[in-house]
C-alpha cells in the first residue's frame, strides 16, 4: 500500500512539473499534493519525508522564478531541514540525498549574487554579498563533506555531485579574481573529470568535462599563464572531438568557442601566435554552421566572434577582413 501511494504522488508531482501553466498555478497544485502526501503518508516515514523535500524545491525554484527570494529561501531551508532530519536517523543511507539538498542551497546563495561565469574584471562585494558568498562557499565545502565516503570508494554519482560542487567553487573564487584557489580547485577538478569520462565514456560527460576545461582555460588567460591556457583548450577540442556526434548543437558551440578562445591564448604566445588565425577561422566556421541550420538563435555568440576575430586582423593589419567581421560583428 506504501509503495503505490508513494508512487501515484511522485506521479502527480511529475505531471505538475511537465504542467505549463503560470508559476502561481504550479505553486497551487504543489500545495494541493503536499496535502496529499500529509493526509496519505504517516509523519516520520522517510518516502513522505523524502516527496516534501522534492516540493519545497520545486516550490523554492518557482519563487526564484517569480524574483522572490526570501520566498524561495524558506523553501530551501524547508528542503534543507528535512534532508537533515534524514541524514541525523540514517547517515549511510541518506548521506547523497542530504548533500544533494546542500549542492542546492550552494547553487542559490551563488545565483543571490549573481556570479554565473568569470570574468575579465573581478566582481566587488559588499559586505551583505560578502556573507552571501561565504554561505554559498559553506553548502558547497558541506556537500562534498557528507558523502566523502562515497566519493573515496569512487560511486560515480558521489563523484559526479563532488564535481558538480567543485565546478561552482572554482566559478565563485575565479569571479572575484581568487585565481590561485580557482585555478588549484579547477586542476583537481580537471583530473576527477577525466576519471569520470574514463569510466563512462560518454557524450554527457564529455561536454560536462569540456565545460570544465573552458573554464579553467579562461582563468588562466586571466592569470597570464598563456600556454597552459592553450594546452587546456587544445585537450578540450580533443574531448569534443571525440564525441560530437553524439549531441551536434551542444558540442558544435562548445568547440566553436574553444576554437575562439584557443586562438586568443595562441596570439599572446610569441612563438603560437602564428596557429591564432587558423583557430580562429575554425571557430567562426562552426558558429556560420549552426547559425546556418538555426537561422539568428546563435546570433548573438557568432557576433561576438566576428568582433573578437575582427579586432585580431585589425593589429594584424589587414583591413579589409577586418573591416568584414567587425561589420558582422555590430550589434
Amino acid at each position: 500500500m506504501l509503495k503505490e501511494t508513494v508512487k501515484r504522488l511522485q506521479q502527480e508531482i511529475a505531471a505538475a512539473l511537465k504542467e505549463k501553466n503560470k508559476p502561481e498555478e504550479k505553486l497551487a497544485r504543489l500545495e494541493e499534493i503536499e496535502k496529499e502526501c500529509k493526509a496519505s503518508l504517516p509523519e516520520g516515514e522517510p518516502a513522505r519525508i523524502r516527496l516534501e523535500m522534492v516540493l519545497c524545491e520545486m516550490a523554492g525554484n518557482l519563487y526564484v522564478t517569480m524574483k522572490n527570494p526570501a520566498e524561495a529561501e524558506k523553501r530551501y531551508r524547508a528542503m534543507l531541514q528535512k534532508g537533515s532530519s534524514l541524514y541525523q536517523e540514517d547517515k549511510k543511507t541518506y548521506d547523497l540525498l542530504f548533500a544533494q539538498a546542500n549542492l542546492r542551497m550552494g547553487v542559490f546563495y551563488k545565483g543571490l549574487i549573481k556570479i554565473q561565469t568569470v570574468d575579465a574584471r573581478p566582481r566587488k562585494l559588499n559586505e551583505t554579498q560578502k556573507k552571501v558568498y561565504d554561505i554559498s562557499d559553506k553548502f558547497f565545502r558541506s556537500a562534498v563533506g557528507i558523502c566523502l565516503d562515497r566519493i573515496k570508494a569512487g560511486q560515480l554519482h558521489a563523484v559526479e555531485l563532488q564535481g558538480m560542487c567543485m565546478e561552482n567553487l572554482m566559478v565563485l573564487k575565479g569571479a572575484l579574481g581568487e585565481y590561485p584557489e580557482a585555478v588549484k580547485i579547477g586542476e583537481q577538478l580537471i583530473k576527477l573529470g577525466k576519471s569520470i569520462f574514463q569510466a563512462t565514456d560518454d557524450g554527457p560527460h564529455a561536454l560536462e568535462l569540456a565545460q570544465w576545461m573552458s573554464i579553467l582555460a579562461t582563468i588562466y588567460l586571466f592569470q597570464k599563464e598563456y600556454v597552459k591556457a592553450m594546452e587546456m583548450l587544445e585537450d578540450c577540442i580533443y574531448v569534443l572531438r571525440d564525441k560530437e556526434d553524439t549531441a551536434p548543437l551542444p558540442f558544435t558551440l562548445r568547440l566553436a568557442s574553444s576554437y575562439i578562445n584557443l586562438g586568443n591564448a595562441r596570439y599572446l604566445i610569441p612563438q603560437e601566435a602564428s596557429g591564432a588565425q587558423e583557430a580562429y577561422e575554425k571557430g567562426i566556421q562552426l558558429y556560420e554552421k549552426v547559425d546556418q541550420q538555426y537561422p539568428g538563435r546563435y546570433e548573438k555568440e557568432l557576433k561576438q566572434a566576428c568582433f573578437i576575430v575582427g579586432n585580431y586582423y585589425q593589429k594584424q593589419g589587414e583591413k579589409e577582413k577586418a573591416d568584414r567581421y567587425l561589420e558582422r560583428g555590430k550589434n
